[in-house]
């Protein structure tokens, strides 16, 4: 089975929304590591690609920064440039809730604990994976607490 047949069969669709998992997108075999999105719609807007960067536990998004190339040009290279980068398990390990576009600290820490452990155990974690997963967290909201929390809202 090819790369190709994996994401054909992987795509499901809830409603409104597609799903699509990228699968182990650090293991050699694997060739599917980044996902381009793209509008066909009357109105206009350029593509986005998007990975997960394992070093920075989290999202990157990026948008071309090339639309014209030489017409010998063989390579036409877009020069992907990052955009944006989403922290895996912000919103979930910060307790953040969207309230009138403010960030609003909303669970109590058993209430976080337990809402982040119910989610790793439905995912197929197991305790040790939690343990990591549990102190990656608490690095990132000392990270948080020491920069003012400013991009956070607090």
């Amino acid at each position: 089975m090819s790369d190709k047949d994996i994401v054909l069969n992987e795509a499901r669709v809830y409603g409104d929304e597609m799903h699509i998992d990228l699968w182990y997108p650090d293991v050699p075999d694997t060739t599917v590591r980044k996902f381009v999105i793209g509008l066909t719609d009357v109105r206009a807007s350029d593509d986005i690609r998007v990975s997960y960067d394992k070093e920075r536990d989290g999202w990157k998004i990026e948008q071309a920064s090339t639309f014209e190339w030489d017409a010998d040009d063989e390579v036409c290279d877009p020069d992907w440039q990052e955009v944006a980068f989403v922290q895996a398990w912000a919103r979930l390990a910060l307790g953040y809730k969207a309230k009138e576009d403010e960030m609003m600290y909303s669970v109590s820490d058993e209430e976080l604990i337990e809402n982040v452990a119910r989610y790793w155990l439905e995912k197929g974690g197991d305790s040790e994976g939690f343990a990591w997963v549990w102190e990656r967290i608490m690095q990132r909201i000392e990270e948080i607490e020491q920069s003012g929390g400013a991009e956070y809202g607090i």
